[in-house]
């Protein structure tokens, strides 16, 4: 138990998991045609022949900050773009678990939850330390 209480809180719970859900995060279909796009935000493409997604960030186009896909260059992508992609929005979803962490939060016997995770749930009065110290000290006293 000391060595829980005396681990820093962001080692034992983690750190979110930001690796989006895919298909789910792929949005809305643009019109390649009509839409238009912004720089700075990330976009999706669908190989039209393989099925293989990208995301990517869209950017400036010359000194353009918003312009027709149909003027999207895509480098690095198998040109031409508009002719060889389909494009969503990107809306990311996560899964909502936390990578490199101490404690399994997929345990049956794990009694914490992540939503228990500022500095006074954690170490406050009657916190998850303080009542797990109390539990642990009173257990054989009610056992027996």
């Amino acid at each position: 138990m000391l060595d829980i209480a005396s681990t820093p809180k962001n080692k034992l719970w983690g750190i979110p998991d930001e690796v989006p859900l895919m298909p789910q995060s792929i949005g809305n279909k643009y019109d390649t045609f009509h839409d238009y796009v912004t720089a700075g935000t990330k976009i999706v493409l669908k190989n039209k022949f393989d099925s293989s997604t990208t995301i990517t960030e869209v950017p400036k186009l010359g000194s353009l900050t918003a312009y027709p896909l149909s003027s999207f260059e895509g480098l690095g992508f198998i040109q031409p773009v508009t002719i060889n992609y389909f494009f969503y929005d990107f809306e990311p979803i996560y899964t909502g678990n936390y990578i490199s962490n101490i404690i399994d939060w997929k345990s049956e016997q794990t009694t914490l939850t992540p939503s228990a995770s500022t500095f006074e749930e954690w170490y406050g009065d009657n916190g998850i330390i303080e009542n797990t110290f109390k539990y642990l000290l009173t257990k054989n006293l009610f056992l027996k």
